[in-house]
């Protein structure tokens, strides 16, 4: 996980943060949560805080930072072959299974605006390799100049009409499941823009959920 606000200030982010530790220590896995403090303010951007910098196009608000992120952790962890990046506004409900892996990325439906992008960039999963990389950097290097500070900033790369989509979109693996409306059984819970209102009673719901059948175990490293 990665946001601009830090794991000390409270809000609907900080409830997703206890969940999906809590998930990760669940299962032995390893949890990492990056923050990308405001460096700068843009006030006549839907998104006022630049969080990371790209050294050709300059500032980006904090969706973009994700990318940097799943970078960094690739990098630290090298001994890990696969990593689960999840938006501020996404918590797990039930364990991932193998076949929502791929040889390189997957990511879910975009259900119900999948007309427009296929796949929703919101909840990542990626599975070291090189091209993984190649494509991490190639979105990462996209220009997007009109969407560093507007929605749907780094989705908007893979936009079909764009080269990322054009040159890598077939090797993106869609998982049919759809997270950002309710559906039973959901892997994942993502209360998207359109929802926002429901963040933190949603998401205090699940953790209470999530804390009832926590089982004894060994404790993972965060």
């Amino acid at each position: 996980m990665s946001d601009s606000r830090g794991e000390s200030e409270h809000g609907y982010h900080k409830l997703a943060i206890d969940i999906n530790r809590l998930h990760a220590q669940q299962h032995g896995a390893e949890f990492v949560f990056v923050h990308f403090p405001c460096l700068e303010r843009a006030a006549t951007f839907t998104k006022k805080c630049a969080a990371c910098v790209h050294p050709v196009y300059g500032p980006r608000a904090s969706p973009w930072c994700k990318l940097v992120a799943i970078n960094q952790t690739m990098k630290r962890y090298s001994n890990h072959s696969r990593f689960v990046y999840m938006d501020s506004d996404a918590v797990f409900r039930k364990p991932l299974m193998d076949d929502h892996w791929s040889t390189h990325v997957s990511m879910f439906t975009n259900y119900p605006w999948d007309d427009v992008v296929p796949f929703c960039t919101g909840v990542q999963l990626w599975t070291r390799a090189a091209m993984s990389q190649r494509i991490l950097d190639a979105w990462w290097n996209s220009p997007c100049l009109d969407y560093a500070f507007a929605h749907d900033y780094e989705q908007f790369a893979w936009h079909p009409g764009n080269e990322l989509y054009q040159r890598y979109g077939q090797l993106v693996h869609v998982i049919d499941e759809r997270t950002l409306v309710d559906a039973p059984g959901q892997t994942i819970a993502h209360i998207a823009k359109n929802r926002a209102g429901e963040r933190v009673w949603r998401f205090n719901a699940i953790k209470s959920a999530a804390a009832g059948r926590r089982l004894p175990r060994a404790r993972a490293r965060v």
